[in-house]
């Protein structure tokens, strides 16, 4: 190789680093910015199941403080309370059956309040509370 060739043969490999480095660089980035965008997307699906969960608990105890008394229709208690089956566990189903009779009961009777009461506080809710944690303990990222 003749030497007055050396710099032009030492600016093409230049040359060709600079293109392969840019190529290599964004490569990096998008794969980066897609990982990115796969984590924010996961969040999303476990934000949005976290909150549907949580809501349709909330719905089912407002709908339990007002399924109580007779002026209320039932309706909204019964869409409830079945809406949360396929979440809970199916050992723990039984509990929500059995809240659900002393509720229709307590419309005739006012004296299975306290029955009601010792259930909801002392069953329901600590259930409602273990499954939301379990569900904020499964988060995935």
């Amino acid at each position: 190789m003749n030497c007055q060739y050396i710099p032009f043969f030492i600016n093409g490999i230049i040359a060709i680093i600079a293109i392969l480095a840019t190529y290599f660089t964004s490569k990096a980035s998008n794969r980066h910015q897609e990982k990115l965008r796969e984590i924010d997307f996961q969040n999303k699906i476990y934000n949005d199941d976290y909150r549907h969960l949580q809501s349709l608990f909330e719905e089912f105890l407002r709908c339990s403080g007002t399924a109580c008394s007779k002026k209320y229709p039932v309706d909204a208690f019964v869409r409830s309370h079945y809406a949360l089956f396929p979440y809970i566990p199916i050992d723990k189903q039984i509990y929500f059956e059995r809240y659900a009779s002393q509720m229709f009961k307590a419309r005739d009777n006012k004296h299975d309040a306290e029955e009601i009461m010792v259930l909801l506080k002392g069953v329901i809710v600590p259930i409602i509370n273990e499954i939301l944690e379990e569900k904020k303990s499964r988060k995935r990222v």
